[in-house]
């Protein structure tokens, strides 16, 4: 498998995410972005990620979500 150049929306949205790590807003305009552009398995990867942090889960060093604080 080959490297996959990144174009410079994604480039930008990626760092509009590292901007803001406690911000989900960026996350979720770019799981939009992956949905338009083909990668809806990702897209509701981040959706769902961004889910469980609103609710209070935290990844444990199993993998395995446990509730947070």
């Amino acid at each position: 498998a080959g490297v996959v150049a990144m174009s410079p929306d994604e480039r930008s949205l990626l760092a509009a995410v590292a901007a803001a790590p406690a911000d989900d807003l960026p996350r979720l305009v770019y799981a939009d972005w992956l949905d338009e552009h083909g990668d809806a398995a990702r897209a509701e990867f981040i959706r769902v990620q961004c889910d469980l942090a609103r609710l209070g889960y935290e990844w444990a060093d199993t993998g395995f979500p446990r509730r947070g604080k």
